[in-house]
């Protein structure tokens, strides 16, 4: 089967597109939520503590 190079290009940067968006959609975006090295306080410990 042949196909001309106009629409071996249009495929080739398709798929560039779904590969780049592929590896974007496992990447979290925003800051950390806790960092690491901090202690779960629990809502009855935050009540406690007032």
């Amino acid at each position: 089967m042949e196909i001309s190079d106009e629409v071996l290009g249009h495929f080739l940067a398709l798929r560039e597109t779904f590969d780049g968006e592929q590896e974007r959609s496992k990447v979290v975006i925003g800051k950390p939520v806790m960092s690491g090295g901090s202690t779960l306080v629990t809502g009855t410990q935050r009540r406690a503590a007032r």
